[in-house]
Protein backbone atom coordinates (compact mmCIF):
# COMPACT_ATOMS: atom_id res chain seq x y z
CA UNK A 1 0.00 0.00 0.00
CA UNK A 2 3.12 2.75 0.76
CA UNK A 3 4.96 3.29 -2.20
CA UNK A 4 8.04 5.63 -2.38
CA UNK A 5 9.21 7.44 -5.08
CA UNK A 6 12.45 8.79 -4.06
CA UNK A 7 14.80 10.39 -6.49
CA UNK A 8 17.07 12.80 -4.38
CA UNK A 9 17.72 10.07 -1.28
CA UNK A 10 18.15 6.06 -3.04
CA UNK A 11 18.43 4.84 1.01
CA UNK A 12 15.65 6.62 2.38
CA UNK A 13 12.70 3.82 1.45
CA UNK A 14 15.37 1.29 3.83
CA UNK A 15 15.49 3.79 6.34
CA UNK A 16 12.15 4.88 6.89
CA UNK A 17 10.15 1.58 5.86
CA UNK A 18 9.55 0.27 8.94
CA UNK A 19 8.83 3.24 10.38
CA UNK A 20 6.01 4.10 7.94
CA UNK A 21 5.09 0.40 8.27
CA UNK A 22 4.37 0.94 12.35
CA UNK A 23 2.45 4.06 11.96
CA UNK A 24 0.17 2.11 9.07
CA UNK A 25 -0.32 -0.60 11.79
CA UNK A 26 -1.71 1.52 14.31
CA UNK A 27 -4.08 2.64 11.54
CA UNK A 28 -5.79 -0.66 11.03
CA UNK A 29 -5.52 -1.98 14.88
CA UNK A 30 -7.69 0.63 15.32
CA UNK A 31 -10.20 -0.16 12.03
CA UNK A 32 -9.41 3.50 11.26
CA UNK A 33 -7.78 1.82 7.48
CA UNK A 34 -10.56 3.25 5.30
CA UNK A 35 -10.94 0.42 2.29
CA UNK A 36 -10.80 3.40 -0.46
CA UNK A 37 -7.27 4.05 0.11
CA UNK A 38 -5.42 2.84 -2.86
CA UNK A 39 -2.17 3.72 -2.40
CA UNK A 40 0.14 6.28 0.04
CA UNK A 41 2.54 7.58 -1.96
CA UNK A 42 5.69 8.78 0.08
CA UNK A 43 7.92 11.17 -2.41
CA UNK A 44 10.90 13.59 -2.50
CA UNK A 45 8.90 15.60 -5.28
CA UNK A 46 5.34 15.66 -4.29
CA UNK A 47 4.12 18.53 -6.34
CA UNK A 48 5.44 17.05 -9.44
CA UNK A 49 4.31 13.25 -8.31
CA UNK A 50 0.92 14.53 -8.33
CA UNK A 51 0.66 16.42 -11.85
CA UNK A 52 1.96 12.95 -13.14
CA UNK A 53 -0.31 10.77 -11.90
CA UNK A 54 -2.78 13.33 -12.77
CA UNK A 55 -1.90 13.49 -16.39
CA UNK A 56 -2.32 9.89 -16.39
CA UNK A 57 -5.86 10.00 -15.11
CA UNK A 58 -6.57 13.07 -17.38
CA UNK A 59 -7.17 15.00 -13.80
CA UNK A 60 -6.36 18.85 -13.22
CA UNK A 61 -4.43 18.74 -9.93
CA UNK A 62 -5.25 21.56 -7.12
CA UNK A 63 -2.42 22.43 -5.33
CA UNK A 64 -1.86 24.68 -2.27
CA UNK A 65 0.66 27.66 -2.61
CA UNK A 66 0.70 30.66 -0.79
CA UNK A 67 3.50 32.76 0.53
CA UNK A 68 2.72 31.51 4.31
CA UNK A 69 1.26 27.90 3.48
CA UNK A 70 2.80 24.85 1.88
CA UNK A 71 0.94 21.53 1.57
CA UNK A 72 3.32 18.70 2.67
CA UNK A 73 0.49 16.09 2.37
CA UNK A 74 -2.23 16.27 -0.55
CA UNK A 75 -5.40 13.23 -0.71
CA UNK A 76 -6.84 12.86 -3.96
CA UNK A 77 -9.94 10.96 -5.46
CA UNK A 78 -9.49 8.83 -8.60
CA UNK A 79 -13.22 8.33 -9.25
CA UNK A 80 -13.61 6.84 -5.50
CA UNK A 81 -10.47 5.60 -5.29
CA UNK A 82 -7.71 7.46 -2.72
CA UNK A 83 -4.37 8.44 -3.41
CA UNK A 84 -2.86 9.85 -0.33
CA UNK A 85 0.87 11.94 -1.30
CA UNK A 86 3.37 12.90 1.27
CA UNK A 87 6.40 15.34 1.22
CA UNK A 88 9.11 13.03 2.44
CA UNK A 89 11.67 15.59 3.16
CA UNK A 90 9.43 17.25 5.82
CA UNK A 91 7.12 13.65 6.56
CA UNK A 92 9.95 11.02 7.55
CA UNK A 93 11.21 9.10 11.07
CA UNK A 94 13.22 12.30 12.03
CA UNK A 95 10.51 14.64 11.93
CA UNK A 96 8.29 15.07 15.14
CA UNK A 97 5.43 16.17 13.32
CA UNK A 98 5.38 12.96 11.38
CA UNK A 99 3.13 10.95 12.75
CA UNK A 100 0.37 13.81 13.57
CA UNK A 101 0.08 14.79 9.75
CA UNK A 102 0.23 10.95 8.60
CA UNK A 103 -2.49 10.10 10.56
CA UNK A 104 -4.20 13.10 9.94
CA UNK A 105 -4.50 12.79 6.06
CA UNK A 106 -5.59 8.93 6.67
CA UNK A 107 -7.80 9.72 9.61
CA UNK A 108 -9.72 12.32 7.15
CA UNK A 109 -10.35 10.00 4.68
CA UNK A 110 -11.97 7.57 7.32
CA UNK A 111 -13.85 10.47 8.28
CA UNK A 112 -15.23 11.30 5.05
CA UNK A 113 -16.32 7.12 4.58
CA UNK A 114 -18.17 7.62 7.99
CA UNK A 115 -20.02 11.24 6.78
CA UNK A 116 -21.01 9.68 3.35
CA UNK A 117 -22.56 6.54 4.38
CA UNK A 118 -24.42 8.29 7.04
CA UNK A 119 -25.30 11.86 5.25
CA UNK A 120 -25.63 11.17 1.17
CA UNK A 121 -24.60 14.49 -0.37
CA UNK A 122 -22.79 15.08 -4.05
CA UNK A 123 -19.51 16.88 -3.49
CA UNK A 124 -19.77 18.45 -6.74
CA UNK A 125 -21.11 21.91 -7.17
CA UNK A 126 -21.14 24.44 -9.99
CA UNK A 127 -22.18 28.55 -10.70
CA UNK A 128 -26.11 26.90 -10.91
CA UNK A 129 -25.56 24.90 -7.78
CA UNK A 130 -27.83 26.28 -4.98
CA UNK A 131 -26.42 28.19 -1.66
CA UNK A 132 -28.29 25.68 0.61
CA UNK A 133 -26.71 22.37 -1.68
CA UNK A 134 -23.19 24.32 -1.30
CA UNK A 135 -23.59 24.70 2.25
CA UNK A 136 -24.55 20.93 2.70
CA UNK A 137 -21.40 20.01 0.74
CA UNK A 138 -19.10 22.14 2.78
CA UNK A 139 -20.60 21.52 6.11
CA UNK A 140 -20.47 17.53 5.30
CA UNK A 141 -16.30 18.37 4.67
CA UNK A 142 -16.49 20.34 7.60
CA UNK A 143 -17.97 17.29 9.51
CA UNK A 144 -15.26 14.49 8.70
CA UNK A 145 -12.43 16.98 10.18
CA UNK A 146 -14.38 16.87 12.84
CA UNK A 147 -14.72 13.22 13.31
CA UNK A 148 -11.56 12.72 12.15
CA UNK A 149 -9.97 15.20 15.25
CA UNK A 150 -12.25 13.17 18.05
CA UNK A 151 -10.69 9.41 16.22
CA UNK A 152 -7.12 11.09 16.52
CA UNK A 153 -7.91 11.30 20.49
CA UNK A 154 -7.92 7.06 20.64
CA UNK A 155 -4.66 7.13 18.81
CA UNK A 156 -1.70 6.89 21.64
CA UNK A 157 0.67 9.78 20.13
CA UNK A 158 1.69 12.70 21.09
CA UNK A 159 0.33 15.75 19.26
CA UNK A 160 2.64 18.56 17.72
CA UNK A 161 1.31 22.42 17.19
CA UNK A 162 1.65 22.22 13.49
CA UNK A 163 -0.83 25.35 12.92
CA UNK A 164 -0.49 27.22 16.58
CA UNK A 165 -1.93 30.51 15.03
CA UNK A 166 -4.47 31.87 12.60
CA UNK A 167 -2.84 34.98 11.20
CA UNK A 168 -1.29 33.50 7.78
CA UNK A 169 -4.11 32.18 7.06
CA UNK A 170 -6.30 35.63 7.59
CA UNK A 171 -3.65 36.49 5.76
CA UNK A 172 -3.84 34.42 2.81
CA UNK A 173 -7.54 34.06 2.46
CA UNK A 174 -7.87 38.12 2.23
CA UNK A 175 -5.12 37.88 -0.06
CA UNK A 176 -6.55 35.71 -2.70
CA UNK A 177 -10.06 37.19 -1.72
CA UNK A 178 -8.74 41.06 -2.80
CA UNK A 179 -7.27 39.21 -5.91
CA UNK A 180 -10.27 37.41 -6.96
CA UNK A 181 -11.78 41.01 -7.14
CA UNK A 182 -9.38 42.67 -9.38
CA UNK A 183 -9.37 39.20 -11.69
CA UNK A 184 -13.05 39.97 -11.53
CA UNK A 185 -12.86 43.49 -12.16
CA UNK A 186 -10.50 42.40 -15.38
CA UNK A 187 -11.81 39.76 -17.22
CA UNK A 188 -13.05 37.26 -14.14
CA UNK A 189 -16.28 35.99 -15.23
CA UNK A 190 -19.10 36.44 -12.23
CA UNK A 191 -19.69 32.57 -12.10
CA UNK A 192 -15.83 31.88 -11.96
CA UNK A 193 -15.59 34.56 -9.18
CA UNK A 194 -18.32 33.31 -6.86
CA UNK A 195 -17.32 29.58 -7.19
CA UNK A 196 -13.52 30.93 -6.40
CA UNK A 197 -14.69 32.73 -3.71
CA UNK A 198 -16.35 29.90 -2.29
CA UNK A 199 -13.95 27.76 -2.36
CA UNK A 200 -11.38 29.99 -1.06
CA UNK A 201 -13.63 30.32 2.44
CA UNK A 202 -14.27 26.49 2.72
CA UNK A 203 -10.05 26.45 2.68
CA UNK A 204 -9.85 29.09 5.06
CA UNK A 205 -12.97 27.38 7.14
CA UNK A 206 -10.51 24.31 6.89
CA UNK A 207 -7.41 26.07 8.05
CA UNK A 208 -9.02 26.98 11.28
CA UNK A 209 -10.51 24.01 12.35
CA UNK A 210 -6.91 22.92 12.03
CA UNK A 211 -6.15 25.36 14.11
CA UNK A 212 -8.86 24.93 16.78
CA UNK A 213 -7.77 21.05 16.71
CA UNK A 214 -4.11 22.07 17.58
CA UNK A 215 -5.34 24.76 19.97
CA UNK A 216 -3.98 27.50 18.53
CA UNK A 217 -4.57 31.07 18.93
CA UNK A 218 -7.25 32.87 17.34
CA UNK A 219 -6.33 36.70 18.46
CA UNK A 220 -5.52 37.27 14.99
CA UNK A 221 -8.91 36.42 13.28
Amino acid sequence: MIVYKINQFPAFEDIHKDYFNTLLEIIKQQSFLSPNIDEIIITDNIENEIKLYCKKRFRTPILTRSREYMAIAKTIDFDGKKKIFFDAINVNGYSKFTPQIFFEQLLEVYAEDVVSYNYKVSQIFSSNTSLTEITEIFFSQWAAKVIASAAETILAFHQEKIHNDIKMFVDTFKRNIRKLHFQHQADLKLEEFWINSITELDIFIKRCLDVKFNNGAFNNL
